[in-house]
């Protein structure tokens, strides 16, 4: 029988071990993204009950941001339809997981509920140019973990809740959509 070296064995025994932590490296990774994926939610949902209001802006530019706002309030039934269309706003995931950071902030337009008119907002939807167009932040009071989804299908109903000609910037923004592949 052929005598084994001792560095036969030890570096056999190494790279056991090292494939061994790497195997169980990449499991324990596994189970933690199917634990983060099962705990988010496949789609957001506006809340239930509260006074639903669509801000958008006249002006906007890098240098100075978005100005110029008009806010609208929504009737019950353009809040029911408002629900229903972002219930089926697909989550977007950036590349690399995180966003790039921006020096500008040109908000295209932004949704939000409070309990009642005039009171601070629990729940706010963000659509900002950058890092990506057609992308709306959510911020809900109830959760702090920030949902991300891609609004170009909200486009036109945006678009409509504002008189003619008060809401160029955002109309303006709106238009981002046509050339993101965010759709």
């Amino acid at each position: 029988m052929p005598a084994v070296s001792h560095a036969y064995v030890t570096t056999h025994t190494t790279w056991r071990r090292f494939i061994t932590g790497v195997v169980v490296f990449a499991f324990v990774v596994g189970v933690v993204l199917v634990l983060e994926q099962s705990r988010s939610s496949p789609t957001v949902s506006m809340p239930a009950t509260g006074v639903v209001s669509v801000t958008g802006y006249a002006q906007m530019s890098p240098a100075f941001g978005s100005t110029d706002s008009t806010t609208v309030i929504l009737t019950s039934a353009e809040e029911s339809a408002l629900r229903q269309a972002i219930s089926t706003l697909p989550r977007f995931t950036f590349p690399g997981g995180r966003p790039l950071l921006c020096m500008e902030q040109d908000t295209v337009f932004t949704i939000s509920v409070a309990r009642t008119q005039g009171a601070a907002p629990t729940w706010v939807a963000t659509a900002d140019l950058c890092p990506a167009p057609g992308v709306l932040y959510i911020k809900n009071a109830a959760d702090p973990h920030q949902a991300v989804v891609r609004y170009c299908n909200l486009k036109e109903f945006i678009a409509s809740m504002f008189p003619k000609g008060a809401v160029a910037g955002t109309l303006a923004g709106l238009r981002f959509c046509d050339t993101a592949n965010h759709s």
